[in-house]
């Protein structure tokens, strides 16, 4: 013990783990490690843990997945944390899987789609090596850039508290569809460096010769949480308040308590009020509902949607509010509202009901739009009706919101963003753009200048060059500003507005 009394890093990391009674003698931990900074610290520590006697742990497992985004760096990092593991006698399971490409197929973001095929890794490996625990190396830093994130997109209650030290991987959601057969319900996610802040970690890694990989993507400023990280943190710590982090820790501990108290509240009220279950559908006590406050109600909502295990990215507090109206009935017009992932709430007079459907199109999903402003900076919710084109096959794909981020830079970042990009994602010379930017269809006589063409032409023309069926002409969407076309949703953008070595200012466009 005398050496973990000395070293405050292992102090803190036995303490994290004590207070939120993440172990169990004789269990079995799966490491994820990415071989950065913060996941070899986790890894040195816990190794250092079990050898003192302090965590008499059955095996420590240790994975990686490979995701194929920064190709000799990637390959490097594998074999890294494979030479790591057996240096410390464990056994290393690495995957691999092309996340761009898997991204672009299933029309979603590289962040999301890396971040649930790291999921699905780690729960199938954690199963097949009979582990009880997946341990992530998230650090206080990283708690306080969330949050902070959070806030700039808008949050609640359940956003302010952050990264959760101790999570069921069932709740998750991004297990779905695994076999439950096996104890997923008993697989956890652990976060043991959660109190930890980098300084300490980089110390540690110091003090005892532990080696570590520098992901490079960390620097790039086409991503919002780097420039939370390296832009707005510092400016808040010079110019507002120099313990910000704390500040901004200590109010979601704060949130956390209280979100806890919410959920455990708010799973009774939904078993007392739930009149009907389904793999796919709840039916609630619609007056019993009634007489619960708002923030009970909401809460009741969220945890219908954890059990139909419907994900909560983009379900918010306009979602949720809308749900609220439509449950007193304060929207005659309708007893039926569509909100994201295909999740439904209709109301009758005695009922509640919230179910997902299977397809992504609705029965009015062709609906015209027709200048739509959008939301520069901010997210705008497209509802229903809004098409994207996918380049490979030409067909339309389903756009349920638009996310405009405004940052400086200029070509040094396009390198790092084309490699990562899917579909859904532009940039753009934001001082080429004259604003407002409006969503709307094709128009009779629409014409385009493409990126990379030697001059402007009709956009049937441009259509015709790709063989755009003419379903799909007729359906996708066109990002506008005062000039004319800037996007055509999913195929390209306007020469124009190209990101140059002249470029101060970009603006980039995420289709979900």
């Amino acid at each position: 013990m005398s050496d973990i009394d000395c070293d405050n890093f292992l102090r803190e990391l036995l303490r994290q783990i004590q207070r939120w009674q993440m172990f169990v003698p004789d269990e079995g931990w799966l490491l994820a490690v990415s071989g950065g900074c913060d996941s070899m610290a986790m890894l040195g520590g816990l190794v250092m843990l079990r050898e003192s006697g302090v965590l008499k742990f059955s095996s420590l497992h240790v994975g990686h997945l490979d995701h194929q985004l920064r190709g000799c760096e990637s390959d490097e990092d594998v074999e890294f944390v494979r030479r790591q593991a057996q240096k410390l006698g464990l056994e290393a399971t690495i995957g691999s899987i092309d996340v761009a490409g898997v991204a672009k197929e299933k029309g979603q973001s590289i962040e999301l789609t890396a971040r649930r095929e790291r999921y699905r890794f780690l729960c199938e490996t954690a199963r097949t090596c009979g582990c009880s625990k997946i341990a992530l190396a998230h650090n206080a830093d990283d708690n306080v850039e969330t949050i902070l994130h959070r806030i700039i997109r808008g949050t609640g209650i359940r956003g302010l508290a952050g990264i959760p030290a101790v999570r069921q991987l069932s709740e998750t959601g991004l297990c779905a569809g695994e076999s439950s057969g096996s104890g997923q319900s008993d697989l956890k996610l652990v976060r043991p460096l959660l109190s930890l802040r980098r300084g300490e970690i980089e110390e540690f890694l110091q003090r005892h010769n532990i080696k570590y990989r520098l992901d490079r993507s960390n620097l790039s400023y086409a991503h919002t949480r780097n420039r939370i990280r390296h832009e707005l943190l510092p400016v808040l710590e010079d110019k507002y308040n120099p313990e910000i982090r704390e500040a901004i820790g200590q109010l979601g501990q704060i949130a956390g308590d209280f979100s806890a108290i919410l959920s455990r509240e708010g799973r009774a009220d939904l078993e007392k009020l739930m009149l009907k279950q389904e793999d796919d559908c709840l039916v609630i006590d619609a007056a019993a509902f009634a007489g619960r406050s708002r923030i009970q109600q909401a809460e009741i909502i969220y945890q219908a949607m954890e059990t139909l295990q419907v994900p909560q990215q983009r379900i918010g507090f306009k979602q949720i509010t809308a749900i609220l109206a439509l449950a007193e009935g304060g929207d005659q017009r309708r007893n039926v509202i569509q909100l994201p992932y295909g999740l439904k709430v209709g109301r009758t007079e005695s009922e509640l009901r919230i179910y997902t459907t299977a397809s992504e199109h609705d029965s009015d999903s062709t609906a015209s739009i027709d200048k739509l402003p959008l939301r520069i900076p901010g997210i705008t919710d497209l509802g229903r009706g809004c098409f994207r084109i996918d380049p490979r096959d030409q067909s339309c794909r389903c756009a349920r919101s638009l996310q405009a981020e405004i940052f400086s830079g200029g070509q040094e970042l396009l390198k790092t963003f084309q490699l990562e990009k899917t579909d859904g994602e532009e940039m753009f010379d934001m001082d080429q753009i004259e604003l407002p930017l409006l969503l709307r269809r094709r128009r009779q006589g629409d014409k385009f200048w493409p990126l990379g063409a030697p001059a402007q032409k009709k956009l049937g023309n441009f259509f015709t060059d790709l063989k755009t069926p003419l379903e799909t002409r007729e359906l996708v969407s066109l990002v506008c500003d005062e000039q004319g076309i800037a996007w055509v949703m999913g195929l390209r953008i306007a020469e124009g507005l190209k990101v140059t070595s002249a470029t101060r200012r970009i603006l980039k466009l995420t289709v979900q």
